[in-house]
């Protein structure tokens, strides 16, 4: 479970830097 929340949150923040 947390693996799969550390993805999330690392697909988030890729996402928010590539909006950037």
């Amino acid at each position: 479970f947390w693996q799969l929340y550390n993805a999330i949150t690392l697909f988030g923040l890729s996402r928010h830097d590539a909006c950037k």
